[in-house]
């Protein structure tokens, strides 16, 4: 793949692609594009102040007791003021649902492991441990190539 690039001053600020056909890192490309440069800007609650998050650092988002939290690298919970499916349109790649609960990044999976009853159990970097359900099973194995 050829790149070229354009530096004018009075030009538009555009991205084209050209090519024969659409593949999946193509589209796994656009989309990483498209994220980075519309990166969806988030909020969460911790002791009373708002702070900016930061997804790289957010390990998992989680509903609890109907509220949506973002757990940091740090272990930290922010209340979210989204709802799960709001969070999951907005994030990128690097994310994907395992229940009707929560949504991981794929960037911190330290390993995973297959129960008896057919759920995946997923250890954390933070030592966090959560399952995916079956119903999610086949988008983690396309998202994780296994």
């Amino acid at each position: 793949m050829k790149i070229e690039m354009n530096i004018n001053p009075d030009a538009d600020e555009k991205i084209t692609v050209s090519a024969k056909q659409m593949t999946p890192e193509l589209t796994e490309f656009i989309q990483e594009v498209e994220y980075r440069f519309n990166k969806p800007r988030f909020n969460g609650k911790l002791n009373g102040h708002v702070y900016p998050i930061d997804l790289q650092n957010v390990v998992q988002f989680i509903v609890i007791d109907k509220v949506v939290h973002a757990i940091t690298v740090k272990n930290q919970q922010l209340v979210m003021s989204e709802r799960l499916y709001q969070i999951e349109e907005g994030v990128g790649q690097q994310f994907v649902r395992i229940s009707k609960s929560e949504i991981i990044n794929l960037e911190f999976i330290d390993y995973l492991k297959l129960e008896p009853n057919g759920m995946v159990k997923l250890y954390m970097k933070n030592g966090n441990v959560t399952y995916a359900s079956r119903r999610y099973l086949k988008t983690i194995k396309e998202r994780l190539s296994l």
